[in-house]
């Protein structure tokens, strides 16, 4: 058995062992959760955006401590409404704090934190948002974009022809961006049918959300594989034996977040 693949299968089984933990227990553990996601996304994310990065600089540290508020208040204490607050303060402190730092770009440095809040932060300060819902929606979500990877990936092997977006990620197909589609909207329908007291979901409800959740996930991969051709990079990291980085594990939950959040206030609410 190839050693490779037996590295990435361990590591697929801790990640998702963490993630439904964290949804599951609430809590501290889910603010756990979601830092451990977003703390390495962000370092990883300055990195290959910054060619002259380096971890231990103050604007790194204040972006850290801003992803750091910002999903607390959501995931913690379902202080959604202080969201957008929090978010111009921290915006405020970095546009200070590039006055007194005279080493970089002054436009680069800010539009570099404010991509972080806006592409990594408030995305995954939404699944708070998310699991004050419903925490097995919040679940659902999670599985939603792994059966879409799945199918994808396994449709997209098997019969793999038209490419989807050749200039940015050569390996996707039609053929996988639909495979991937019908078993998130098939895991979803059988979800509301089969589990109707954890998913308050009508069939048609039930359809869009995994259509949703295709589409917003496969948008999310190709945006960060388009950051990694910018960057020349294969892997926004190493931290994850098998996978690469975190960013390249959460991409996909970076668009998928946001847009379940608005299908729940469009739909659900």
């Amino acid at each position: 058995m190839n050693k490779n693949w037996i590295t990435r299968s361990l590591t697929g089984i801790v990640y998702i062992a963490v993630i439904v933990a964290g949804i599951l227990l609430g809590g501290s553990y889910f603010l756990d959760m979601a830092l451990i996601l977003a703390i390495p996304a962000v370092m990883e994310f300055k990195r290959i955006t910054l060619k002259d990065w380096h971890g231990s600089s103050l604007n790194t540290i204040l972006d850290i401590i801003a992803t750091g508020l910002i999903i607390s208040s959501t995931v913690i204490y379902d202080l959604s409404g202080i969201l957008l607050a929090l978010a111009l303060l921290t915006v405020i402190v970095r546009m200070i704090s590039m006055l007194y730092n005279h080493s970089e770009d002054p436009l680069r440095s800010i539009t570099s934190s404010l991509s972080v809040l806006v592409y990594i932060a408030i995305p995954i300060a939404m699944m708070g948002m998310i699991r004050w819902v419903s925490p097995h929606l919040l679940l659902l979500m999670f599985v939603l974009i792994w059966l879409n990877d799945t199918g994808a990936f396994i449709v997209g092997s098997l019969l793999g022809r038209h490419r989807l977006f050749e200039r940015i990620s050569p390996k996707k197909s039609w053929e996988g961006f639909f495979g991937g589609m019908v078993f998130a909207i098939g895991a979803a329908i059988a979800a509301g049918e089969f589990f109707p007291e954890y998913f308050e979901l009508t069939l048609l409800q039930a359809a869009l959300l995994g259509a949703i959740v295709t589409v917003a996930a496969t948008y999310g991969d190709l945006i960060e594989s388009c950051l990694k051709r910018n960057a020349g990079v294969k892997d926004s990291g190493n931290l994850l034996p098998g996978h690469g980085g975190m960013l390249d594990r959460i991409d996909s939950l970076l668009l998928v977040s946001p847009c379940v959040v608005l299908f729940i206030f469009l739909f659900l609410l």
